[in-house]
């Protein structure tokens, strides 16, 4: 308690009535009370000069620690300098001051016997070891606590509260790795205001005794032959996992069933006012919304132990109630979608429902190209949300302040002012918008930002600190997380088109910047989503369809107009210079039109080269689209992201980017030879049925993940090349950025980026499929393709030759197709050999 009442907000203390212990309690606790216990709840404001303090005791109706917790409280006073407001609570006749620190809801907890405990009090902690499996939707399931549990092939969390082991089987992936060390931090940094959590990775073999010791002792691992595929156990998943709405009948509680359409659990299935089971096997959830009945909230772990014995559960079945806008890391496990940014309201939720049953109706058709190409025409159920978002431009408006902090050492920081608007790829924000209307009322808006190259830990202090502010701030506040290249308009709104988003570290920048050229791109549609993102200083960062600012970090401040920006995007490059470069540095600003450019400009950017300055890119705004395209529900779906960015593309799919004049296959390394199949068949199905204008003769090309060309990144604002070089081990990565390498018991290579060149341009492709594999006379791949190790899938190895393009084949072979295979056979392989595609 020697550093209570330093910092402003709410701080809580239970006094155990055993063992006269004092701890902490968790923020996700606040305003739940053991009747047999004693709490001290401190709040601290800031006022005009100085902090402000108001001190509450509660005492639980059987608590028997009122002197010793009154001892207490005398002792934080005088630490807080004899300062503080003081008022003692008794349990069900607490004070409105008291209960306006919980937004009006307590929940009290009856003395549960020793046995119970283990399984119900969650902040005793017990120990668990977690399963996670499944190839693109990691699952969570708690198992036995037993070395027979642990399978060779996947990952387990060992969570003995103060360290958090992390087991890689043997035959894990990397991916079921790398998502199993996101849950892993999520578990430690949900604790880290009652306790900090060591986080220790163990591979199959390298296993210590400490390790053991919490698992129960060391024995024979569990027969992998018994377990099951990734596939097998995602889609047991979906059959097992049950939600069920708790309903009131009289005096007892009865569950419906709720119909998740056969998808998996998502978030948007929970109402506020209602109160839901959660039943995953060895793990029975009690989730209350906001405006539950008190009952089932007061009752809630009497349904859990209840269920559990009915359906016969194991007796180390886990069983925890969660408060909506608190939901720990294991809960959100179990299900898609976000928590905190829903708002639950009749209409939105009316909404939801009915998004989901056009989507659950659909789910079983084939792909229908047309509502590819118009979604209106399908999607009448899929409106807007209707959720009053305060941005910039509200009307009626008596007050408005803008808040924006950066998250360091797991804490927010005070950005300077002058420092708004601009974002840093490696660092999280937290923002917060506030009004009051005309008639009195407030509203709040909190968005946590993150950084494309944001170091995990600061994720997750930003999402639980803009939560815990969201909280304070009461129900007139939404909550929204937004990822680098993601912002909403009214988001945007608050910088009127002066957002810059620089690459780098946020207190490194200026150094690691310093005397060389920096290039942003800038693109939008309107002077209040406009954006600019500092890209590669190179000329193939160029495009003739946008505007972009080089500032030469000496005298000159260059504006690039290519041939086919729009005016808003030509407007805001001049106007958001003054933003960019540095004020103490007056500049020389020259605009230069494409085609116009002077030998300085081309040498800050190493020199003249190859961009996408293709005709049509000079018409006007092109607005792509792009399409996902998967495999891994079982069935063969595609789905269209919307305002979509580089990090939408999973290297475990393929995805399909319509750029009018031209559609891209893009084939992820890690993509299935089905989706690889399907996805190319679909683009030529999908130009077949545009009626657009475009001829069906428009080229479609396949590209491979980590060797995009120009014409393909162009689409995707602030393309950044780092992230987009093959195999980047996404697990590796992340140990680095948590600085686990200490940790790790036994060996992991180390995290490099392989290079890849670039392709400076991609070799047009008509894709199509017939009954017996690929067809060289419409399907082509480039020379650099086709010369590499192995082969695309269904080429024939012994005429390569034959899935060049015309313009390809001509180049390379110095002749015609038809001419070529006119040679002798022998004439043949001796210019196959020279030209290397033998």
């Amino acid at each position: 308690m020697r550093e209570a009442g330093k910092s402003p907000g709410l701080r809580i203390w239970r006094i155990d009535n055993k063992s006269q212990e004092l701890s902490n309690v968790a923020k996700n606790s606040y305003g739940i009370f053991k009747e047999e216990d004693a709490y001290i709840a401190l709040e601290s404001k800031i006022g005009e000069s100085k902090f402000t303090h108001s001190l509450f005791v509660w005492f639980g109706k059987s608590t028997s620690q009122e002197k010793f917790a009154l001892s207490k409280v005398a002792d934080l006073e005088k630490e807080l300098g004899g300062f503080a407001k003081r008022s003692e609570e008794r349990q069900e006749k607490e004070s409105q001051e008291f209960k306006n620190l919980f937004k009006m809801t307590l929940q009290y907890v009856e003395p549960v016997v020793l046995s119970e405990q283990v399984n119900l009090r969650d902040e005793d902690h017990p120990t668990r070891l977690y399963h996670l499996k499944g190839k693109h939707n990691v699952s969570v399931s708690l198992v036995e606590l037993s070395s027979k549990s642990l399978i060779t092939g996947d990952v387990f969390l060992l969570d003995a509260d103060i360290v958090i082991f992390q087991w890689n089987g043997k035959g894990s992936s990397r991916m079921e790795k790398a998502k199993a060390l996101d849950l892993t931090v999520r578990l430690r940094d949900e604790r880290m205001n009652r306790c900090k959590s060591t986080i220790v990775i163990i591979d199959e073999g390298k296993e210590t005794d400490d390790f053991w010791k919490h698992l129960g002792g060391k024995g024979p691992l569990g027969d992998a032959k018994n377990a099951l595929s990734d596939e097998a156990w995602e889609e047991r998943a979906l059959k097992e996992n049950k939600l069920y709405k708790i309903v009131e009948v009289g005096s007892e509680f009865k569950f419906e069933l709720v119909d998740t359409h056969n998808q998996p659990l998502h978030s948007k299935f929970l109402e506020a006012s209602n109160g839901y089971l959660v039943d995953v096997n060895t793990q029975v959830l009690i989730w209350t919304g906001r405006t539950a009945p008190q009952k089932i909230k007061n009752n809630a772990l009497d349904i859990a132990k209840k269920f559990v014995a009915d359906n016969k559960r194991p007796s180390w079945t886990a069983m925890l109630k969660v408060v909506q806008g608190v939901e720990p890391a294991l809960f959100r496990a179990h299900f898609r979608g976000p928590f905190s940014e829903y708002i639950d309201t009749p209409e939105a939720h009316e909404a939801r429902l009915r998004q989901a049953n056009v989507k659950a109706t659909t789910a079983k058709e084939l792909i229908n190209v047309d509502a590819l190409h118009h979604p209106e025409k399908y999607r009448a159920a899929r409106e807007e949300l209707s959720v009053f978002v305060p941005d910039a431009q509200v009307s009626n408006v008596t007050e408005k302040e803008l808040k924006i902090w950066f998250v360091k050492d797991k804490q927010k920081h005070p950005l300077p002012e002058e420092e708004y608007g601009f974002f840093y790829s490696g660092a999280s924000y937290v923002v917060m918008y506030s009004i009051r209307l005309a008639n009195g009322t407030r509203k709040h808006v909190v968005y946590y930002w993150q950084g494309r190259h944001s170091a995990v830990d600061d994720k997750g202090a930003s999402s639980l600190l803009a939560t815990d502010l969201s909280q304070n701030k009461g129900r007139g506040c939404t909550l929204v997380r937004i990822a680098q290249g993601k912002e909403p308009e009214h988001f945007l709104t608050h910088f009127a088109g002066y957002m810059c988003t620089r690459t780098g570290k946020r207190e490194e920048w200026q150094k690691e910047n310093e005397g060389k050229p920096r290039l942003y791109h800038v693109r939008g549609t309107n002077e209040m989503d406009t954006t600019a993102q500092q890209i590669e200083a190179k000329a193939f960062s160029l495009n003739s369809n946008d505007v972009f600012v080089l500032d030469s970090a000496a005298d000159t401040v260059y504006v690039w107009n290519g041939k086919g920006a729009n005016a808003h995007e030509v407007k805001m490059g001049e106007m958001i210079i003054g933003r960019l470069v540095d004020n103490d540095k007056p500049k020389q600003r020259k605009i230069i039109p494409e085609g116009s450019e002077t030998e300085d400009f081309w040498k800050l950017l190493g020199g003249k080269g190859h961009y996408s300055n293709e005709p049509e890119l000079a018409v006007g705004d092109i607005h792509a689209k792009l399409f996902h395209c998967t495999d891994r529900t079982g069935s063969f779906k595609v789905v269209e992201i919307e305002d979509f960015t580089q990090d939408d593309l999973d290297p475990d799919d393929v995805y399909i980017l319509d750029a009018h004049n031209s559609v891209f296959v893009w084939i992820g390394s890690g993509s299935t030879a089905n989706e690889r199949t399907k996805g190319s068949t679909l683009a030529v199905e999908y130009i077949k049925a545009a009626d657009d204008g475009r001829v069906e003769t428009c080229p479609i090309y396949v590209v491979d993940a980590g060797t995009e060309p120009v014409q393909f990144t162009l689409h995707f604002h602030g393309w950044d090349d780092s992230k987009a070089k093959k195999q980047v081990d996404v697990y590796s990565r992340k140990l680095i950025e948590l600085n686990l390498t200490e940790a790790v018991v036994g060996g992991h290579e180390a995290f490099t980026y392989s290079t890849v060149a670039r392709a400076p341009t991609a070799t047009p492709v008509k894709a199509a499929v017939d009954a017996s594999g690929l067809n060289p006379k419409n399907l082509f791949f480039s020379f650099e393709r086709l010369k590499a190790k192995p082969l695309p899938e269904g080429v024939d190895g012994g005429a390569t030759e034959a899935f060049l393009s015309d313009e390809d084949f001509t180049k390379y072979f110095k002749a015609s197709k038809e001419e070529f295979f006119k040679y002798p056979k022998w004439k043949q392989l001796r210019i196959k050999k020279e030209v290397g595609l033998f």
